[in-house]
């Protein structure tokens, strides 16, 4: 199975994906801010990057555009799930090449296990803009 990085301020959060997707079968690494989770990619490198945007110290999007410039982890998908649905965040996320943009109130742990089953298949490359979320 896969390496996935959790990274979420909120710990129950961290810990319900985090138990939902160990019985899957993957590894997860969890982080509660964008620091935490630079410290944890450079440890490993996961196959999957699941990334709130709003955090303290170091929100998603600035993680998004470190994690973007270093080549070994340029091409990690990232699923970002968000309770903010501006349009600004989204396009934000999509030019930083994010595979997908939950909304962490309207999606079910159906639909995270679909979503993180496609963007481990290495058929998936698409990123975000290319996808149709953004308009």
């Amino acid at each position: 199975m896969a390496t996935i990085l959790i990274v979420d301020d909120e710990p129950i959060i961290r810990e319900l994906f985090q138990r939902v997707l160990e019985h899957e079968g993957h590894t997860i690494i969890t982080a509660g801010n964008g620091r935490e989770a630079l410290e944890a990619v450079r440890r490993q490198v996961p196959d999957l990057i699941l990334l709130d945007l709003n955090m303290p110290l170091m929100d998603g999007i600035s993680f998004l555009r470190l994690l973007r410039r270093h080549l070994d982890w340029s091409k990690v998908p990232v699923v970002v799930m968000s309770a903010m649905a501006d349009k600004h965040n989204i396009s934000n996320a999509g030019s930083l090449g994010v595979r997908d943009y939950m909304l962490k109130a309207g999606f079910t742990l159906g639909s995270l296990r679909n979503r993180i089953a496609k963007y481990l298949d290495p058929v998936s490359e698409e990123p975000l803009e290319s996808t149709g979320m953004i308009e």
